[in-house]
């Protein structure tokens, strides 16, 4: 565009392969960004109409042919949408243009040594270069910053409890702890605690217990949360047909205090044994993937903290009731160890898994005869 205008002032015409290069440029550009065909159509019928109003110009006198080409290869990039901005700007850039050569035309250039241009622009009836308005007009609609339109649309839409803070895992909650917020009725769960349906759900719920973490603006539904009265933090946590139960651990047997609640680990039994050659020690993995609910009283990992509670003795496991009958006689027998589990390994799915029953007397170890004495070997699964 500014070729084209330096153009029309420096030899008062307009080569038809500028605008021929624009046009083609438009289309390239179009197609490598992708825009829609419906777009481009739009784009197309402007530069037609003002394709149009060019040539009805150039009829009367008013435009040279090279100004209408011109004119609708602007249009063609601008669209139908800026299409009469674009024709205000070339009006007043035009009528500033004529007011100014006119003016230029009667000052007396010939004492002066001006340029080829210059002399031919002050001559009179040599026409009004407007290619310098059109293109001044198009780059400025072209380069300005795409205006924001902000539209408002209408939704059915019903009051639904949030969380108006982050909610941890164990923590009574209060009143100023939840809000309503509108939410629109299509996306709306089934267990969602809605105004309509429950007015006094802030005041119902107060003083319950997280039974999971809940992020500020999350739903609110009752299966996060238990009722003050209904069982303690543990026993909010706790599955259903799960049992928790506790065993004493130390840095050497909790992988130095690096277990933290919601690892999962396999449990170990270390345990003595009689022999006919005097004691000796046994291995058995009793349980495998089992949940760690609370490392000491901590049962859940605080922000910023990597390591469990340096002072803990125990560990709440997760377990079925059977299980946790054999962990009971299994800590009267020896001495518990806890290995963590990959995070890679994890199964959340399936739940603690048995291993060998410490209320057998047989072991997972091999008794091996070596020259009539017995000795033990272990097998690594």
């Amino acid at each position: 565009m500014a070729f084209a205008g330096a153009m029309d002032l420096l030899t008062m015409s307009i080569p038809n392969r500028i605008s021929l290069a624009l046009v083609a440029a438009f289309f390239v550009i179009a197609i490598v960004i992708g825009m829609p065909a419906n777009t481009i159509m739009t784009h197309v019928a402007a530069g037609l109409l003002m394709l149009a109003v060019g040539i009805a110009l150039f009829a009367v006198g008013g435009f040279g042919g090279g100004d209408a080409k011109l004119l609708a290869a602007g249009a063609l990039w601008i669209g139908l949408d800026g299409l009469l901005t674009y024709v205000i700007c070339v009006t007043v850039f035009g009528g500033i243009l004529a007011l100014g050569i006119v003016a230029y035309r009667q000052i007396p250039v010939d004492m002066y040594p001006i340029p080829d241009w210059a002399r031919r622009l002050h001559a009179q009836g040599t026409g009004i270069p407007y290619g310098i308005a059109i293109a001044a007009s198009a780059m400025a609609m072209v380069n300005k910053p795409p205006v924001e339109k902000t539209v408002e649309v209408t939704v059915d839409s019903s009051d639904v409890l949030v969380a108006r803070t982050d909610i941890g895992l164990g923590q009574i909650t209060n009143e100023s702890q939840f809000r309503w917020q509108s939410w629109p009725k299509e996306t709306i769960g089934a267990g969602y605690i809605t105004r309509n349906g429950r007015p006094e759900a802030i005041k119902q719920l107060a003083t319950s217990i997280a039974r999971a973490p809940i992020m500020a603006g999350e739903p609110i539904t009752e299966q996060k949360l238990v009722r003050a009265g209904q069982g303690g933090i543990l026993a909010a946590i706790l599955p259903a047909g799960m049992r928790a139960i506790s065993t004493r651990i130390k840095e050497e047997t909790a992988v130095g205090n690096l277990i933290l609640p919601n690892d999962r680990v396999d449990v170990i039994l270390i345990r003595r044994m009689r022999t006919r050659s005097g004691e000796d020690y046994a291995s058995d993995l009793l349980f495998s993937n089992v949940r760690v609910l609370a490392i000491g009283q901590q049962i859940e990992t605080k922000e910023g903290r990597k390591t469990a509670d340096g002072h803990a003795t125990t560990a709440t496991l997760e377990l079925t009731a059977r299980q946790a009958e054999m962990l009971a006689l299994a800590n009267s027998m020896g001495e518990i160890s806890l290995s963590l589990r990959s995070i890679s390994d994890l199964d959340h799915e399936a739940g603690p898994m048995a291993g060998m029953d410490p209320g057998t007397r047989e072991s997972t170890a091999i008794r091996v005869l070596r020259y009539g004495n017995p000795s033990r070997t272990y097998g690594v699964n």
